[in-house]
């Protein structure tokens, strides 16, 4: 778990650079968007992190975890420069960033434990 929230730090740091030097990366890719994606991602990871050690218990660590690497891995796909010609790469990409990301929102709200938003 440490290791993926250190490399889901390394990615949002990387895109939040990309974003500073205004690095873009084609027609099909998004470093702005990437930003936030994997820092969605890194934040997952990290609140996956505290639910391991004990210090939140109202989250399942292993269900935060696959969410955080969705999250990452949906930030990896949009910082790729793929074109969209002669095959549509760039296309296949997009569609896989937005199942990637419908698919770790499931499981993060999953993981959340129904009880901790109960009344006070």
């Amino acid at each position: 778990m440490m290791i993926a929230a250190a490399g889901g730090a390394l990615l949002f740091g990387a895109s939040l650079f990309g974003v500073l030097i205004g690095h873009t990366v084609g027609p099909y890719g998004s470093v702005p968007v990437a930003v936030v994606v994997s820092g969605v991602g890194f934040v997952t990871l990290l609140v996956g992190l505290l639910g391991l050690s004990g210090r939140l218990s109202w989250i399942d660590p292993s269900l935060a975890q696959a969410a955080g690497i969705g999250y990452c891995t949906a930030g990896m796909m949009l910082m790729n420069p793929l074109p969209g010609t002669p095959l549509p790469f760039g296309q296949v990409v997009l569609v896989g960033v937005v199942g990637s990301v419908l698919g770790s929102s499931l499981i993060l709200f999953g993981a959340v434990e129904r009880d901790a938003f109960g009344t006070a």
